[in-house]
């Protein structure tokens, strides 16, 4: 195995390893840290993908990764979070310590689906296990993500759910469909900045109008 395809399982297995440390917090900072730590792989992963593949025109996205995913978007949740009072508490539905029970589930359910992915390794420059490593952790990510939104109640760590999803799917992205087409990667960068701020917006009405963060109060039907 080659020191750029070891370099590559080490952003991969540290993007797999911030989630599974974001998944039990309880306060809204350390959450923000490890999803930025998470991005920040997920930035070095495209970077080591593209020298192993030598494709260099593919530089663009991890830069752009840096700089919205693990520095802007947490700054916007983390400024919009210190105008609510009690928003770095955060709210679950289950115990810190049954996500990583349910975590694990997850795991096993992304290693049941790469098993039954259908890929022409023909074509792959990489080895069938480098591959399905790769593939694995990008599925976990995006059901690690869904499951982030299941289990949590406030309003904050649906949005970081939704944005592990994202995360997720960037990252099959690039191991399984060679990366994305550069204007088309502009264009989800645009549209995860324009979504977090119109969500941030949208917290911080809700929290002026129901006085909480909680998702569960959103169920009962107001006048």
């Amino acid at each position: 195995m080659t020191t750029i395809q070891l370099i590559t399982e080490f952003f991969a297995g540290g993007l797999l390893l911030a989630t599974f440390l974001m998944m039990g917090k309880i306060r809204l900072v350390p959450m923000l840290r490890y999803f930025a730590i998470a991005s920040l792989c997920l930035a070095g992963l495209g970077a080591s993908m593209s020298i192993l593949r030598g494709e260099t025109e593919f530089f663009i996205a991890p830069i752009a990764t840096l700089l919205f995913k693990v520095v802007f978007v947490p700054l916007i949740i983390y400024f919009t979070a210190k105008k609510i009072p009690a928003s770095n508490q955060l709210k679950m539905y289950v115990r810190p310590a049954t996500t990583y029970i349910l975590f694990a589930l997850v795991l096993v359910i992304s290693g049941i689906i790469v098993r039954n992915i259908p890929v022409n390794f023909a074509e792959m420059p990489e080895s069938i296990m480098f591959f399905k490593a790769l593939l694995f952790i990008s599925v976990s990510m995006i059901l690690s993500g869904i499951l982030i939104t299941i289990i949590r109640k406030d309003l904050f760590s649906q949005v970081l759910g939704l944005l592990t999803m994202e995360n997720g799917i960037a990252a099959f992205g690039l191991v399984a469909l060679r990366g994305i087409p550069l204007f088309l990667e502009m264009g989800i960068f645009f549209v995860i900045i324009i979504s977090t701020m119109i969500l941030a917006a949208l917290i911080d009405s809700v929290h002026k109008v129901h006085a909480s963060g909680d998702t569960s109060i959103l169920n009962e039907l107001i006048d």
